[in-house]
């Protein structure tokens, strides 16, 4: 007969170990839910009614306001331009310049005044809120003006120079004293007025006086010289005779030379000497001048 004890607790034993393997197999799996990294994200840019400019198109059709003006293409704004006209197309470092109708003297002369003088006339503030021109030309100005210097330029100053005044006496009765329009100027001083006084006086005339002597002896010896003045004529010297044994001019053609120096058209093989031909000797004045033969070309 077997113990009851020895009976459970086999029983037991067996029970709790079968047990135990059966939680770890059937133990179930960790599912994770599918991440997506880039979601469908609805923008500013999605929802906003401003629309980008083209700036590939020469004419709008709409009337675009400011900020859709100077919107970028593409992405955000940059971080760096604050302004939305720092982001505007620009086809030079500084902004956009486009032709105008302006001539070329008006133009160098408001960047000369504006260099040389600190202003300018501004050319976009000549019409006021209404619309209508202004009667004084507005100024663009990076430094106090004078009220003076406003409307001038390089080529009118601000300071007008004061006429000078003429004596008048107008009094055609005072024949002694009556100027008329050739008066002197008030500020003007004659030469007697000028001139010098006491001892400075007396040796300034003996100056003059010995000068206008020294100019008369001058034409004097001039005027009783009987010398003429030959005008020498250019002559030449001939070093050799005028005609050789058969009568020839020393200035004929010669013949001895293999081409024929008398004939219109130039010979069919006619080119530079590369070497030396000939020599000229016996000559000690310096030459002036090397002509050709009369009728040779």
């Amino acid at each position: 007969m077997s113990n009851p004890l020895l009976t459970l607790k086999g029983a037991y034993g067996s029970g709790s170990e079968s047990e135990s393997d059966t939680e770890i197999c059937t133990n179930p799996k960790l599912k994770f839910a599918p991440l997506n990294v880039a979601p469908t994200v609805i923008t500013d840019y999605d929802v906003s009614t401003e629309r980008a400019v083209d700036i590939s198109t020469g004419e709008i059709v709409y009337n675009p306001t400011a900020t859709e003006m100077y919107m970028p293409d593409q992405g955000p704004k940059h971080p760096d331009r604050k302004t939305g006209q720092a982001s505007a197309e620009r086809n030079m470092l500084a902004g956009y310049a486009e032709k105008e109708h302006i001539s070329d003297f008006a133009f160098e002369t408001q960047r000369k005044t504006y260099h040389s003088y600190g202003f300018a006339v501004d050319p976009s503030r000549n019409l006021d809120e209404n619309g209508e021109e202004l009667p004084e030309k507005q100024v663009i100005s990076h430094i106090g003006i004078d009220k003076g210097a406003e409307g001038n330029n390089v080529w009118q100053s601000g300071v007008q120079r004061k006429k000078r005044k003429r004596v008048k006496n107008e009094d055609t009765a005072d024949t002694e004293n009556w100027q008329g329009p050739w008066a002197k100027y008030q500020d003007e001083k004659t030469n007697e007025e000028l001139a010098a006084k006491g001892e400075d006086r007396e040796e300034m005339d003996a100056l003059l006086k010995e000068r206008a002597e020294r100019k008369a002896i001058k034409r004097q010896m001039f005027d009783d010289s009987d010398e003429e003045v030959d005008t020498t004529e250019e002559t030449s010297t001939l070093h050799v005779d005028g005609k050789d044994y058969q009568g020839r001019n020393y200035i004929n053609p010669p013949h001895d030379v293999d081409v024929i120096l008398t004939k219109d058209n130039p010979p069919e093989r006619c080119f530079l000497p590369k070497k030396l031909v000939h020599t000229y000797k016996s000559h000690t004045k310096a030459v002036t001048s090397i002509e050709q033969f009369p009728l040779t070309g």
